[in-house]
C-alpha cells in the first residue's frame, strides 16, 4: 500500500448510497486537501460500526482519518487544512469533533450529560422536525471562546484524528459490537493518553439524531464497567459536582425503566449500587424525589 505524507482518509459506514454520493461531492468541494473516500456498504454485511471503522482504517493511505456519518454536510471551505494545521501544531492532540463534553461522570450516560449545559462544547447545525417543515437550528456553546476547546468525549457523527493516535486505541468491537457508545468509548480511551477537542471554526449540518433505546442503555452499563477505574474525569481535573453526579444516576434509572421496563429498571438499580454504593443510592432516591416535587409545583431546579 502506497502511504501518503499528507491528506485525509474519509471513512464512512454507509446504508444509503444516494446520501453517500452527496457526501462525497460535498467533501470534494470543501475539504481543501488531498483525500480518499473509504466507504463500507453495510446494507449486506450489517457489521457493527466499530468493526467497520477498524476494517476501513487498515486500508487508509493518508496520515489523518475522519470517521464521519453520511448524513453530514460541511459548508466551510478548507476545513481539512484547518484541522490538520491544528493537529500538527498541537502534539497533545487526540481526536477532534464538533460536539463533546468536558466531564465524564462516574455514572456517564452521554457526552451531553442531559441537563448540564455547562459541561458541553459544540458548534453545529442540527436538523429538527418543526411541525410539517424540518429546520436546521444552530447549536453552539463555547464559553471559553476559543477555536478548539478541550473535551473528554465526543459525538461520533464527526471524528478526526491522526493514524498514529487511532492506532494507540482502535475502536473496541468486542465490547461494543453494535452502533451505540462506540464514540464515547473510543474518545474516552484516547483522552487517557491525549487531549480531545471540539472544533468551533467550521459549519457542519447534521440531519439525524441518535436513538436512546434499551440497547443504548445496555451499552451505558458496559462503558461504566469498562472504565470504572478511570471515572470520573474532567478537563484540567476540575472538581466534580456531586449534585450532577446524583442526577445522572436518577436519569439513568428512569431511562432504563422507560426503555427496558421493570426488568431494565431493576438491573439499572443493581448496577448503580455496585458502581456507587448503597449510601450514594439513597441520596439518589431522596434527591430525585425532591426534584420531582419541585418540578411538579413549578419550581426550577438548577444543576449548573
Amino acid at each position: 500500500m502506497d502511504k501518503k505524507t499528507t491528506g485525509v482518509s474519509i471513512v464512512v459506514c454507509s446504508i444509503d448510497p444516494a446520501l453517500c454520493e452527496k457526501l462525497k461531492s460535498n467533501i470534494a468541494e470543501t475539504i481543501g486537501v488531498e483525500f480518499e473516500f473509504i466507504v463500507f456498504d453495510n446494507r449486506h454485511e450489517k457489521w457493527g460500526i466499530c468493526k467497520v471503522y477498524n476494517h476501513c482504517a487498515k486500508k487508509a493511505v493518508y496520515p489523518y482519518l475522519c470517521f464521519i456519518h453520511e448524513d453530514i454536510k460541511i459548508t466551510t471551505k478548507e476545513w481539512g487544512a484547518a484541522l490538520i494545521e491544528f493537529a500538527q501544531s498541537s502534539p497533545d492532540c487526540g481526536v477532534i469533533g464538533i460536539a463533546g463534553g468536558t466531564v465524564a461522570y462516574r455514572n456517564f450516560t452521554a457526552w451531553g450529560n442531559g441537563a448540564f449545559v455547562k459541561d458541553v462544547r459544540h458548534r453545529f447545525w442540527q436538523y429538527y422536525e418543526n411541525r410539517a417543515v424540518g429546520v436546521f437550528e444552530f447549536e453552539y456553546y463555547n464559553p471559553d471562546n476559543v477555536d478548539f476547546p478541550e473535551v473528554i468525549t465526543l459525538d461520533g457523527c464527526f471524528l478526526f484524528t491522526a493514524q498514529n493516535v487511532y492506532a494507540m486505541k482502535p475502536f473496541d468491537e468486542d465490547t461494543f459490537p453494535g452502533f451505540h457508545f462506540y464514540d464515547a468509548d473510543f474518545t474516552f480511551g484516547i483522552a487517557q493518553i491525549k487531549k480531545n477537542y471540539v472544533c468551533c471554526k467550521i459549519d457542519v449540518y447534521h440531519s439525524s439524531k441518535g436513538s436512546y433505546n434499551a440497547d443504548y442503555y445496555k451499552n451505558v452499563k458496559k462503558f461504566q464497567i469498562k472504565w470504572k477505574d478511570a471515572l470520573p474525569q474532567t478537563v484540567e481535573s476540575k472538581k466534580i459536582n456531586t449534585k450532577c453526579e446524583v442526577h445522572t444516576v436518577g436519569s439513568y434509572i428512569v431511562a432504563c425503566l422507560r426503555t427496558g421496563g421493570v426488568s431494565g429498571c431493576i438491573d439499572s438499580i443493581s448496577h448503580s449500587i455496585k458502581m456507587n454504593g448503597y449510601l450514594f443510592f439513597v441520596k439518589v432516591v431522596l434527591y430525585s424525589f425532591t426534584y420531582l416535587i419541585l418540578k411538579k409545583v413549578g419550581c426550577k431546579k438548577s444543576y449548573e
